[in-house]
């Protein structure tokens, strides 16, 4: 008998309201941090600024020719707990903007802000779509804005789930090989 492989992928409009854990964020951020105590942080940007920002949220400051992100914990509660998504976003884009391919370039293993950053362009509207550097171990996750919410399913790109209510699509393989790999999708056996 072949093995049985499927895969299950959800399509269809958001019908939930996401809430982040600001505490939870603050975390990751700290995790990432070069400078901290216990009320403020600094991230390195990954691509040199001008120093400051006229006083908009968030402060940039740059010494020794880099250029870092500065964030006080009661100011960014406050900012997140006003308006999350936009919060989020300015954060991210200030510390891991890559200016020359206008996309966010964020580590693998910070890929809960990557997720993160794309939950608050959906609530601002707007769409991302993500990409990797190569199609096996991949150091970076790169995120890159859309006008609108993208296709789970892109050319050339991989399949991502969402905590949705949706429609289900259920696609079965049926293969003597021992790879389950197909088109660029990872098979579970069922």
């Amino acid at each position: 008998m072949r093995p049985r492989f499927i895969l299950k992928l959800s399509f269809g409009p958001r019908s939930f309201e996401i809430r982040p854990c600001i505490e939870e964020i603050w975390r990751c951020l700290t995790e990432w941090s070069t400078s901290t105590n216990v009320e403020s942080l600094a991230l390195r940007c990954s691509e040199p600024k001008s120093a400051g920002n006229d006083g908009q949220f968030p402060r940039r400051h740059t010494a020794d020719g880099h250029t870092y992100v500065l964030l006080d914990q009661e100011e960014f509660e406050l900012k997140m707990s006003k308006n999350w998504a936009s919060a989020l976003s300015s954060i991210i884009r200030c510390w891991r903007l890559n200016g020359e391919e206008n996309r966010i370039d964020i580590e693998r293993s910070a890929y809960s802000l990557a997720l993160w950053h794309g939950a608050a362009l959906l609530e601002m509207g707007r769409g991302y779509s993500f990409e990797f550097d190569t199609l096996q171990h991949s150091a970076f996750v790169f995120v890159s804005d859309a006008d609108s919410p993208a296709s789970p399913l892109q050319r050339g790109r991989c399949a991502f789930y969402g905590p949705a209510m949706s429609e289900t699509l259920t696609l079965t393989w049926m293969d003597s090989s021992l790879a389950p790999i197909s088109g660029g999708f990872l098979l579970a056996a069922q």
